[in-house]
C-alpha cells in the first residue's frame, strides 16, 4: 500500500512486510530455500544501498539493477516451482506471495 503520493506503484510492499512473509515461510516449509534465498537478495540490496548512500551515490548502476532483477527472477520462479504441489496453508500463503510477481 502506498503512503506517499510521490510514488505511481499501484500495489506495492514495504521490505519489513514482505521479509516477514519471507520468514514465516522458510519457518514453515523448510523445504523451501527459495524464501532464504530472496530473504538474503532483500538484505544484501538493502545493505548495498546503505553503502552507497553513505558514499554519497544516487542511484544503482544499470549493471547493479539487471544483476539484481535477474537474481529477483530466478529466485521467484525456484518459488513459483516449488510451490506448486504444496497443498498446506502455509503453501497456499505462499502461492498469494507469488502472485504478486
Amino acid at each position: 500500500m502506498n503512503y506517499n503520493e510521490k510514488y505511481s506503484f499501484s500495489n506495492i510492499e514495504c521490505n519489513a512486510h514482505l521479509l516477514r512473509d519471507l520468514q514465516k515461510i522458510s519457518d514453515n516449509l523448510k523445504e523451501h530455500e527459495w524464501a532464504e534465498k530472496m530473504k538474503g537478495l532483500i538484505n544484501n540490496t538493502y545493505k548495498e544501498r546503505e553503502k552507497a548512500i553513505s558514499e554519497v551515490k544516487e542511484i544503482f548502476t544499470d549493471e547493479e539493477i539487471e544483476n539484481f532483477f535477474k537474481k529477483f527472477n530466478k529466485i521467484v520462479l525456484e518459488g513459483i516451482a516449488s510451490n506448486k504441489e504444496e497443498d498446506s496453508y502455509y503453501g497456499n500463503e505462499e502461492r498469494k506471495f507469488n502472485k504478486h510477481y
